[in-house]
């Protein structure tokens, strides 16, 4: 195992003990941050070893979400990270879809008989309310069969949503659900043992597309989507999700429609 180092500016994660092979090999915790992924990217540019290094950060003034969102946070509330990869896995869903499973992974441990599922392809619900996002980006190394990657998770722990105009309605925490304060220490250590047992997967070239498409919550759904370079709304019913993660859509004149990153809503 690889010896974990720990750069810390709040004493609540000190205590930090895992057991992982790769993810949490080394955790950096700060205080404030524009943005974690800028972050990971900068400490990339400086041509060490990150494989597995975890960037935490109590409060970030531009968190990101898909497509260039913004991703809402009090702080000292949730968790906001980074993970550090290098990865011969080129094809960022599949980090999308170990993100994601991590992370509902995590939340059954914490959270009884609650419905548990995944908008695709970033978003974790519970009840239907959105818990969590998670993000990710690459870039190929010159001369390697490795690509970098950085994999960016939110996750609302004790922040409170309701009544709070900067929130969509339909958010949720995890405090809200169990109506007390959690710890963000153990949720966090939850979730990096998590992913680290999926990423392992992931390299062993074990299944996670059958584990991820069970929570699924868009299968058999009639949905509202766009096509890339198009503005013009389209309308199909979910069919299914390829090797990939791509969601298959059977569009109103019979096309199957391949999706990659899209957004889509769901029509009632």
């Amino acid at each position: 195992m690889n010896k974990r180092k720990l750069y810390k500016k709040n004493s609540e994660f000190s205590n930090i003990k895992l057991n992982s092979n790769i993810i949490g090999s080394n955790i950096i915790h700060l205080s404030h941050i524009n943005s974690t992924m800028n972050y990971a990217w900068n400490l990339f540019e400086k041509n060490v070893d990150n494989n597995g290094t975890v960037i935490i950060a109590d409060e970030q003034s531009e968190g990101r979400g898909r497509n260039g969102s913004i991703w809402y946070s009090e702080k000292s509330e949730d968790i906001l990270c980074s993970i550090m990869l290098e990865s011969r896995h080129k094809n960022l869903s599949e980090l999308l879809i170990i993100a994601s499973l991590a992370v509902v992974y995590t939340l059954e441990k914490i959270l009884h008989n609650q419905n548990i599922s995944i908008k695709w392809p970033n978003d974790v619900l519970v009840n239907q309310n959105k818990i969590a996002g998670v993000i990710a980006e690459s870039s190929s190394k010159t001369f390697s069969n490795f690509s970098l990657a950085v994999v960016g998770i939110g996750l609302n722990v004790n922040l409170k949503c309701r009544g709070n105009i900067k929130l969509p309605i339909n958010t949720t925490s995890i405090a809200e659900i169990t109506d007390k304060k959690v710890s963000r220490l153990e949720i966090f250590e939850l979730l990096l043992i998590n992913f680290d047992l999926l990423f392992a997967k992931l390299n062993k070239n074990q299944d996670i597309i059958s584990e991820w498409k069970k929570y699924l919550n868009s299968i058999g759904k009639r949905v509202s989507f766009n096509l890339k370079n198009s503005n013009d709304l389209q309308i199909g019913i979910v069919e299914d999700i390829d090797e990939l993660g791509r969601l298959i859509i059977i569009d109103k004149e019979g096309k199957r429609r391949c999706l990659y990153d899209q957004t889509i809503r769901f029509i009632d």
